[in-house]
């Protein structure tokens, strides 16, 4: 997912989604491409997740969001700075042509099933047991460090081991985006 597509989708989630701040959009991303991960193999974004102590983060976006103000997405959106933390504002309309009638349908049924908690039930909810974020902690015996981070990744893959079909897709589209990486930086 590019730059504007994922500007797209942070737009559409805060239409949809009432008093989305940092963590509760980071948590929602999140949960997006786990969820598509389940169902087709791939995620939405392919955006890497890192294990931080408040859950699986990625790091770019947050970066971006919470040191820079979204600065790269400012035709799209703004960060607000308020009391509660930092919220985020769409600026422009949702380009629907962006995605898929699929991507609406794991887009929506994330926002249903999730918007309405609160950025620590989030957090709370990706912390269960069973979760890629506490196998990541219990495997790696993560010790989180004063700011909360870690080196360790989510592995999207621990999702859809034991599924084959799923695993191939994953491999199959992670093959093709690495390639356009590499045309593209060989130009």
């Amino acid at each position: 997912m590019n730059t504007h597509e994922l500007a797209n989708l942070i737009v559409y989630l805060a239409i949809k989604v009432d008093n989305l701040y940092i963590t509760k959009l980071l948590k929602l991303l999140y949960l997006i491409d786990e969820t598509s991960v389940k169902k087709t193999g791939f995620p939405l974004t392919w955006l890497d997740y890192k294990v931080y102590k408040y859950g699986a983060v990625c790091t770019d976006v947050y970066q971006e969001l919470t040191f820079n103000r979204g600065e790269k997405f400012k035709e799209y959106f703004e960060v607000i700075q308020e009391r509660n933390g930092q919220l985020i504002k769409h600026i422009r309309d949702f380009d629907k042509n962006e995605f898929s009638e699929y991507d609406f349908e794991i887009c929506n049924e994330i926002i249903n099933l999730y918007a309405h908690l609160t950025s620590n039930e989030l957090v709370e909810l990706l912390h269960k047991p069973d979760t890629l974020w506490s196998k990541a902690v219990k495997k790696h015996n993560i010790v989180f460090n004063e700011f909360n981070d870690s080196n360790h990744t989510i592995n999207f893959l621990n999702l859809i081991s034991n599924k084959p079909q799923l695993k191939n897709n994953y491999e199959t589209v992670k093959a093709s985006i690495d390639f356009r990486k590499e045309l593209t930086s060989n130009v």
